[in-house]
């Protein structure tokens, strides 16, 4: 009897064995081992070709404390996060609320409009907002000389004083529709039982929104937070396709910065170690979400109007 538990047990060991070990094989090779050798190649000065690398220790994280490049590219990163949760998600929260209170089909074609950036290949985004930045034929310095304010025409891209705002811009263009779209499905997902208990309670205008509606979304707008803070170390494509992290690297990020060093400068300890960097600002990241979750799971949440 012992034996034939035994035997099952294996079976159902090996069945779920060969459902899990492919994935865990992929997992493995395609998430773990880039970072574990992005994590060797940081303690080394290696070119990227070259079979032999000169082991340097943390002599490339010291460089970075000395490079004037990555804390102007670190900067930019603060900078971007900043611009997204103080801007980004406030607008499309709002913009989010006056959908869910006018809720025609307008407001449905609305969210449609603005969430059409989304779709659209970062290629095709970073060409289009060239052109529409461009000097001569774009579409701002046009308006601009339409206007009569044609002393206020720039290369929005390639000076330095205008450069990162007008890659705000398209930033906040970009993902305002995405965030704007979660915030429209958690209003939609709202009791509309507790909503008009609160009408009846008095609850209205800016007393509805921050006693009721964002205390019950709190859940969403973590995820939308968290969303944002990643997604702003993670950029890359966007600004590379923009500006290539110019000009004079203002308008780098630590992603462009670290392909810069790695793939045109061919330093890949030095660049391999900038990646580090990301990894632990994404694990800062997703090490704050848990414990907001934790500490609100723990205390739950109470609606006071």
């Amino acid at each position: 009897m012992a034996q034939r538990k035994s035997e099952t047990s294996l079976r159902r060991k090996l069945f779920v064995g060969l459902f899990i070990g492919p994935a865990l094989l992929l997992i493995l090779a395609f998430a773990y081992w880039p970072i574990i050798s992005t994590l060797n190649y940081s303690l080394n000065s290696w070119n990227g070709i070259s079979k032999e690398m000169t082991w340097v220790g943390f002599g490339n994280y010291l460089r970075l404390f000395e490079d004037p490049n990555f804390y102007n590219a670190l900067k930019n990163n603060l900078f971007i996060v900043a611009i997204s949760l103080l801007i980004q998600l406030p607008l499309s929260f709002i913009t989010a609320y006056l959908v869910f209170i006018v809720n025609n089909k307008w407001a449905e074609l609305a969210k449609v409009i603005f969430y059409i950036p989304n779709i659209l290949s970062m290629v095709m985004i970073g060409l289009l907002w060239r052109f529409i930045y461009d000097y001569q034929f774009g579409t701002v310095n046009t308006f601009l000389k339409l206007i009569r304010l044609p002393d206020l025409a720039r290369v929005w891209l390639t000076d330095p004083k205008t450069a990162i705002g007008a890659i705000l811009v398209v930033i906040i263009w970009v993902y305002f529709g995405y965030h704007c779209v979660i915030h429209s499905a958690g209003l939609n997902s709202l009791s509309v039982d507790i909503l008009e208990a609160a009408k009846i309670d008095g609850a209205k205008g800016l007393v509805m929104i921050t006693k009721i509606i964002i205390p019950m979304l709190s859940e969403v707008i973590r995820v939308t937070l968290i969303i944002s803070l990643i997604g702003s170390f993670q950029l890359f494509d966007l600004i590379w396709i923009l500006t290539g992290g110019g000009p004079f690297h203002k308008t780098d990020v630590l992603a462009t910065y670290m392909y810069n060093q790695a793939f045109q400068a061919r330093e890949f300890g030095y660049g391999s170690s900038i990646a580090v960097i990301i990894l632990v600002c994404a694990l800062c990241a997703t090490l704050i979400q848990n414990l907001w979750h934790h500490e609100s799971s723990k205390g739950g949440h109470t609606v006071e109007i």
